[in-house]
């Protein structure tokens, strides 16, 4: 289920984390603050330091509910709540059977209920103003809804509401012709959340919302992915909401409202509209004059419209901050208006190219230049097509840059990436992944102080990895995978202090790949942040720079598929937060570190394909690995003990040696010794052979008269079969013939 929005009053900056993607709905933020919507269902992707990627809210909402602050019994008035409305909260308890977490435990008689949780009344009246249960808490690390149950008549009663947040309670709101009715009675409502409830008759329910003439904020998303039978085929209703600034409809089946365009520019008051996973089949309607003059915010993502997007009616939104074409299977050339939308600050065109590789946008030269309070920009695998130097060329030149994210990945990109991108001073995530890109990764790239996500993975970049991307303190998610980079890993890793610092509960905004465990994972929003170095896949060599162990807040270290040599860092089991270590098919040699056993998060292992040796490090976790990858040591020949079926046979030799023995024996490598032990082998034989006979004489004379023989029968042989062929030829010839 969805999470909550935030309270529309709140501005905030947003940390959006990493959290694996689900054939769900995705949960949101709130839209003032929700960046991403890339998330697709039954997809792997939409899709991972902190970044502060900031949104302003919606300065009309903040201001409308400027006034509705939550609170758990604040301003109450001294003569207590009124009976009746107590009556009707108590009867609202009763139809409630589910509430983990414990959010009714405080409604009690005896106890004014404008103290109970949830609950705000008038300082003024002493009337019920806010029912507030709309959102979810965490529960022996678990989210739960807050409740479950059937939402009482009673609710009805408290005409003097003003703010109902029920959203994502699981609650069934009443069907029947005389409950929907019921909703005209809250003539006060001005916030209205129903967010991921069920509504058992939501298309005779919804047209009656529309006598809520004070509605300012309306919130009805995922009513048909609770109830699939909610399917309107009429939303005239809205246009009796005059005051509507705020409308989320995503996730409600639309499939049968053909002239929602026409319908929404009847509400001129709207500054936020959400229709996200609607089934809408099309936007390309012609409006002759286009009313929404204050919208800011725009989401159509995950609606299969499927023609050019020069066609749809909103590029002339000048207004627009806000606007998510993602999912849509639009294609074509993007129209010039949208390089005339100078207030945009989120701009997302991503998950457009069908599976079989054809559709995605055509961005014209110099098209966004002067967007330049842009902060968004997701692209990935949105376009047609693409040359790097044109779209750094079509991106916003401005004396300050407020660009944040670039997301570019799986466009099939060529070139090179030109180093005149650290003019983006400002950038936070840096996605060109799964393209075509070529030549040496530039060295200022280590200039970009602020970047925090930098996946380079899956091109064709070539040379050393640079130096300068040790200067990157902020990042924390690197990824330089699948190209043909070759040199040594930089030594100062001890420099990316943000893979050191422990993890402040900050989130991270994206959702973006993370290649951990062999799969490439999607990661999305709340979670805490997964700091990975990915650099498997190239043709890196020198030894694995022993600073790497200082990186203590590491989860997701992969170096496989490499030349690295040597020994793995001795202190590795210092890595306190791995969960997943790879580096295999390597070339690396000695033993594997006892202080590997010390990786109490350690989910997943791989050392195979190199050339270790010794005994293996003892550990019941260490066991518990190999049983869910027994190949986790394969190809090390040289490594022996317990899980592996090879004794380790010098055991019982090994302490017969003094130690004067072990340091000489130290001194003469293996494959020395044997080399050498062969050479002289051989030349001693031959000469004992030779010396006999030298000195020898009935040797000498039986050997050279041994030879005479073999070659008189050789050549005796040679000459009868010669002949016997000389006669045969001609005959085979005539038969031939």
């Amino acid at each position: 289920m969805p999470t909550n929005p935030q309270r529309p009053n709140e501005t905030r900056l947003v940390f959006v984390a990493l959290q694996p993607l689900e054939s769900n709905p995705p949960r949101r933020l709130s839209p003032a603050v929700h960046f991403s919507t890339r998330t697709r269902t039954n997809t792997a992707n939409p899709s991972c330091a902190t970044t502060k990627l900031l949104l302003l809210l919606l300065d009309g909402t903040a201001a409308a509910f400027a006034g509705h602050a939550a609170g758990t019994g604040a301003g109450t008035t001294g003569s207590g709540c009124v009976p009746k409305e107590r009556d009707a909260l108590m009867a609202f308890k009763s139809g409630v059977t589910y509430d983990p977490a414990g959010r009714l435990v405080s409604w009690r008689r005896g106890v004014d209920c404008c103290r109970w949780r949830g609950v705000r009344c008038s300082n003024r009246t002493g009337h019920v103003v806010e029912l507030r249960f709309g959102y979810t808490e965490l529960i022996d690390g678990e989210q739960y809804p807050y409740m479950e149950g059937d939402v009482s008549p009673s609710l009805f009663s408290l005409e003097h509401l003003e703010h109902l947040d029920l959203g994502e309670t699981s609650l069934s709101i009443p069907g029947g012709r005389y409950n929907s009715k019921l909703w005209g009675s809250l003539k006060s409502l001005r916030y209205l959340n129903l967010s991921g409830t069920i509504l058992l008759d939501g298309d005779k329910m919804l047209p009656q919302l529309g006598n809520l003439s004070k509605l300012q904020y309306l919130d009805i998303s995922y009513a048909s992915y609770m109830n699939p039978s909610v399917k309107p085929t009429d939303l005239s209703w809205l246009t009796r909401l005059p005051l509507l600034h705020h409308l989320d409809l995503s996730w409600v089946n639309l499939t049968m409202v053909h002239d929602w365009p026409h319908t929404v520019n009847m509400i001129p008051s709207l500054q936020a509209l959400h229709l996200s996973a609607c089934s809408l089949q099309n936007a390309n309607q012609r409006l002759p004059h286009l009313n929404l003059t204050k919208l800011e915010w725009l989401d159509l993502s995950m609606n299969d419209f499927d023609h050019p997007s020069e066609s749809c009616w909103f590029w002339n939104l000048t207004s627009l901050k806000y606007l998510n074409l993602g999912s849509t299977f639009l294609y074509g050339q993007f129209p010039s208006m949208l390089g005339e939308m100078m207030s945009l600050q989120f701009f997302d065109f991503s998950e457009n190219m069908h599976l079989d590789g054809h559709g995605g946008g055509v961005i014209a030269p110099r098209l966004l230049r002067n967007l330049c309070n842009l902060e968004v920009l997701n692209l990935a695998k949105g376009l047609s097509y693409g040359n790097m130097t044109e779209l750094y060329g079509s991106l916003p030149h401005c004396s300050s840059s407020k660009l944040q994210r670039l997301d570019l990945h799986k466009n099939n990109i060529t070139g090179t990436l030109p180093a005149g991108i650290v003019q983006f001073t400002s950038l936070a995530i840096l996605d060109l992944s799964n393209n075509h890109l070529a030549g040496y990764v530039p060295s200022e790239i280590g200039t970009l102080s602020n970047l925090i996500f930098l996946n380079l993975g899956y091109n064709k970049f070539t040379g050393s990895l640079p130096l300068s991307i040790t200067n990157l303190g902020e990042m924390y998610d690197f990824n330089i995978a699948g190209n043909r980079l070759s040199g040594v890993i930089p030594w100062n890793m001890s420099k990316l202090t943000s893979m050191k610092r422990k993890n402040d509960g900050e989130q991270l905004f994206y959702n973006l790949p993370v290649t951990t465990k062999r799969q490439e994972r999607y990661y999305g929003v709340r979670h805490s942040k997964m700091v990975t170095i990915v650099l498997s896949l190239n043709f890196l060599t020198g030894e694995i720079p022993e600073e790497i162990v200082s990186l203590g807040q590491l989860v997701n270290l992969n170096l496989s598929w490499n030349y690295l040599s040597g020994e793995i860092p001795h202190k590795i089991g210092s890595m306190q937060s791995l969960e997943s270590l790879d580096l295999s098919r390597n070339k690396l040699s000695g033993e594997i570190p006892l202080s590997i056993s010390n990786l109490t998060y350690l989910a997943w292992l791989d050392l195979s394909y190199n050339n270790l040796s010794g005994r293996l490090p003892p550990g019941s976790q260490l066991d518990t690995l190999y049983d869910n990858n027994p190949y986790m040591y394969k190809g090390n020949k040289g490594l022996c003990g317990s899980p592996l079926q090879r004794n380790c046979s010098g055991d019982n030799n090994a302490t017969k040696l003094d130690n004067s023995d072990q340091e000489r024996s130290a001194h003469v490598p293996g494959p020395m010794f044997f080399h050498l032990g062969l050479g002289s082998g051989f030349v001693v034989g031959v000469w004992v052979v030779l010396c006999t006979m030298l000195f020898k004489k009935t040797w000498r004379i039986a050997y050279f008269r041994l030879f005479d023989e073999v070659y008189d029968k050789l050549y005796v042989f040679v000459v009868v079969n010669c002949a016997k062929l000389a006669r045969k030829t001609p005959q085979l010839i005539e038969k031939l013939g």
